[in-house]
């Protein structure tokens, strides 16, 4: 989102996210149903509250407080996984 500003995803569903250019991270709660899936992907707005993560059988979860809270919004044991 900026150069301060950042989220990454990975292996058990984590998210992280830093506001001091990656120097820290905090681990945020997602809520992948599958804790041994990957999350691949993430993409936020400019507005840095509102983003979406994706991932293994094509798992997508929603945020709309800058990832304080994820939704899920789908997942399907019959498709590909999904990257960014």
């Amino acid at each position: 989102v900026s150069a301060v500003r950042g989220w990454a995803v990975g292996y058990l569903g984590r998210i992280l996210h830093t506001d001091d250019g990656g120097a820290t991270w905090t681990l945020q709660n997602s809520t992948v149903v599958d804790q041994s899936s990957w999350l691949r992907g993430v993409f936020f707005l400019q507005d840095g509250v509102t983003g979406w993560a994706s991932g293994y059988e094509g798992q997508i979860l929603k945020t709309t407080n800058g990832g304080d809270t994820w939704i899920n919004l789908y997942v399907c044991e019959k498709v590909f996984d999904l990257n960014d």
